[in-house]
């Protein structure tokens, strides 16, 4: 039997494929999560990004924290408007007595999501803490008090240094560190504290604040993170070689003048 304690990357890796393969597995996992708290209300997020968007027009902050704050006020401000569902997005439902509609769905174009025998239901501006009650609602004009429950799945590109590069399919309450293990684990060159976070060309979390997140165990939903993401690992940085490299051709150069120096 394989010992977890001594193998946490192959833990991690066969509970992801557990909770793909068992719904009602991710779907526990979710609700443990969200008992902690790691779904963020929209009040939560409104009060985010009112502490953001005020540091980021403070005259007495340095212009790189400001443009920090504000960048995170923006992104804060488009997920209260637009919701965390993205195309590719996947939720995972339970509905008690109702096998046709206990499935894996995914978001589809418009980000909405097509449920069988229903009419199609839009996820935009939706929360994940808001999905339970939203899915409740829609289920229940057509199934009479129905029990239902929920998660879903956000897919993120882990890159850089880690041995399995590429694209995630995770569950919001995830914690970074743990979707890093997903993806293989760091390589042996691989700097954790240089991990930052990506947005299409926009750096959303530095590698400051990434190690911040990691130190307080924060969860996808909480770093705001959203379907199409990159978590960049960075490698560690070579010292010497390069100052090494340098010296000897310093020395070299003095080499090669001095011969020409003296014919």
């Amino acid at each position: 039997m394989t010992n977890f304690r001594r193998s946490p990357a192959l833990g991690l890796v066969l509970l992801a494929l557990a909770s793909l393969a068992f719904p009602a597995a991710l779907i526990a996992q979710s609700d443990s999560a969200a008992a902690r708290g790691s779904f963020a209300t929209r009040a939560e997020l409104v009060a985010m990004a009112e502490a953001a968007e005020r540091i980021g027009s403070d005259g007495n902050v340095d212009a790189e924290t400001r443009d920090r704050k504000r960048l995170e006020a923006q992104g804060v401000r488009e997920r209260l408007r637009d919701g965390d569902f993205q195309i590719g997005d996947r939720v995972v439902l339970r509905v008690r007595g109702d096998s046709s509609l206990t499935d894996t769905f995914t978001v589809r174009a418009g980000r909405t999501l097509q449920l069988p025998s229903l009419d199609e239901l839009s996820l935009v501006g939706v929360l994940h803490s808001e999905l339970q009650g939203v899915l409740t609602r829609h289920i229940g004009r057509y199934v009479r008090n129905p029990e239902i429950e929920s998660a879903s799945l956000i897919r993120l590109a882990v890159v850089g240094r880690v041995n399995r590069p590429g694209f995630l399919s995770v569950g919001p309450s995830s914690l970074l560190t743990d979707v890093i293990m997903l993806a293989g684990g760091p390589t042996g060159d691989a700097d954790l504290t240089t991990t930052v976070i990506r947005r299409g060309v926009n750096e959303v979390w530095s590698k400051k604040d990434v190690r911040v997140a990691m130190s307080q165990g924060m969860t996808l939903d909480q770093l705001n993170l959203r379907a199409g993401d990159e978590v960049v690992v960075g490698e560690r940085r070579r010292r010497g070689l390069g100052s090494t490299a340098q010296v000897l051709a310093t020395i070299t150069g003095l080499a090669v003048a001095i011969v020409g120096l003296s014919r």
